[in-house]
């Protein structure tokens, strides 16, 4: 019965994973976003035991849980200086980028195993992200570094979903409350781990900031109704001191 429970919730998350890269894609489209060309996601149909009910329910479900997120993010990053979230962004996009060089110096399995290793997660599941978001590997890390220390009401294929319409993550970490230049901090942190300069331990680097939840890692089960994942991921304290961003 637990196994079948668990099949289940799997599939539920399935479901809401590619109902969110549908919802991201469709209104990226509509505002005239760059993702429209994109899509068109090759993505493997779900299993026979999900029923047309069950996907209706969760896309109905990240789609409100999308709409949300997005707007609570835009009005509480109203409370940061552009000038600042224009730093943060031009910081976390090079950081991103420094992963995305590494990989196509080492490939994508080296990478993808160091962040599963360290967000606590399979392999499997960072590259089906990857794949519905048409994201870098170096998007991915950032939204779990984000989604981890905000807590388990926001995921990380939620901030996949707003970043392929188009907003910045500058402008998504100071909506979710996080102090910017901590998170700068956090992302390089992890970005070190990625490159395998750091080790990969489990424990996300900390972010500060109100809305940063201290003692938070990747919480189990279906993070926002979407991420499965072990629980037991920490989070690192030595990280998201020593940059500054004015606001």
């Amino acid at each position: 019965m637990h196994r079948n429970h668990s099949r289940s919730l799997a599939f539920v998350a399935f479901i809401a994973l590619q109902a969110l890269a549908a919802i991201a894609h469709a209104q990226s489209a509509t505002t005239g976003g760059s993702a429209g060309s994109q899509g068109q996601t090759d993505i493997a149909a779900p299993p026979a035991q999900v029923t047309s009910s069950a996907a209706a329910i969760a896309s109905t479900q990240a789609t409100a849980d999308l709409t949300r997120l997005r707007g609570r993010i835009i009005d509480k990053a109203t409370d940061v200086s552009s000038r600042a979230k224009s730093k943060a962004e031009a910081r976390l996009t090079a950081s991103a980028q420094r992963v995305d060089d590494l990989v196509n110096q080492q490939g994508d399995a080296a990478v993808a195993t160091r962040l599963a290793t360290e967000f606590g997660l399979a392999t499997e599941v960072l590259s089906k992200e990857r794949q519905s978001f048409t994201a870098s590997w170096g998007d991915v890390m950032i939204a779990h570094t984000l989604s981890s220390n905000v807590g388990g009401d926001v995921s990380a294929a939620q901030l996949l979903a707003i970043r392929t319409q188009g907003m910045g993550w500058g402008q998504m970490a100071a909506g979710l409350g996080l102090d910017l230049g901590s998170a700068v901090s956090s992302v390089n942190a992890e970005s070190r781990v990625a490159s395998g300069l750091a080790r990969a331990d489990g424990k996300v680097a900390m972010i500060r900031g109100e809305g940063a939840r201290a003692g938070v890692g990747i919480d189990a089960g279906l993070r926002g109704g979407v991420d499965a994942g072990p629980a037991g991921a920490g989070v690192n304290t030595g990280a998201g001191l020593g940059v500054q961003i004015g606001k």
